[in-house]
């Protein structure tokens, strides 16, 4: 399984937030991608949501992402299945975070994200493990140049 940490946000804050999710991204491919979680998951994704003033559109297009899915991944019919979290943000507290205070925050609002299973899961996944390994790696996760 691969995984991908990518954000929607504001022309503010964006860079920033990149400078931070590209590493945590590295991290949990370098250091889990060989790791059997029990499914035929192909990609799991977070995605940070900081794009709007309004606390609770950031929650609400969250809870559209977080999803178990199929993508078509090629010409030939191949498709990936993805298990992805939306990751809502608080735009307000972001555009004074940098560095290593904006990755403890974006640990911080993943855990949070991630604290109860999904309403769907892929079958056979080893959710309880999963999320430990993915946090423990967020939360150590080297932050990018602000």
């Amino acid at each position: 399984m691969r995984f991908r940490v990518t954000s929607i946000t504001g022309s503010e804050e964006g860079r920033r937030v990149s400078g931070v999710t590209a590493p945590m991204e590295d991290r949990l491919n370098n250091e889990l991608v060989a790791v059997d979680f029990g499914s035929d998951l192909t990609l799991f994704t977070l995605l940070f949501i900081t794009a709007f003033d309004e606390p609770e559109e950031n929650e609400r297009w969250a809870r559209g992402h977080t999803k178990l899915g199929r993508k078509r991944i090629d010409e030939h019919g191949q498709h990936a299945r993805i298990q992805s979290f939306g990751v809502p943000v608080t735009r307000a507290e972001m555009k004074y975070l940098a560095g290593a205070n904006l990755a403890d925050y974006l640990a911080a609002a993943a855990a949070n994200a991630l604290s109860k299973e999904p309403a769907k899961i892929a079958k056979g996944l080893d959710w309880p493990n999963l999320r430990r390994e993915v946090l423990t790696r967020l939360s150590s996760a080297e932050p990018g140049a602000a």
